[in-house]
C-alpha cells in the first residue's frame, strides 16, 4: 500500500519536472515527446496515488 503512494508521488514529481523541460525545447519532436512523457507520468502517478491501478 505504501509503495503505491511512494511510486505515485515519484511519478507525479517526474511529470512536473518534465513539463517545463518540454516547453523549453525548440525542436517540435522533442517538445511533443517530453510533454507527452510528462502527461503520461502525471497520469500514472495519480493512478497509483488513488489506487486506480
Amino acid at each position: 500500500m505504501e509503495m503505491n503512494l511512494i511510486f505515485g508521488i515519484v511519478f507525479f514529481i517526474l511529470g512536473t519536472v518534465l513539463m517545463p523541460l518540454g516547453l523549453k525545447q525548440t525542436s517540435k519532436q522533442n517538445k511533443m515527446l517530453l510533454i507527452g512523457a510528462s502527461v503520461f507520468s502525471d497520469l500514472i502517478g495519480l493512478a497509483l496515488i488513488f489506487k486506480l491501478v
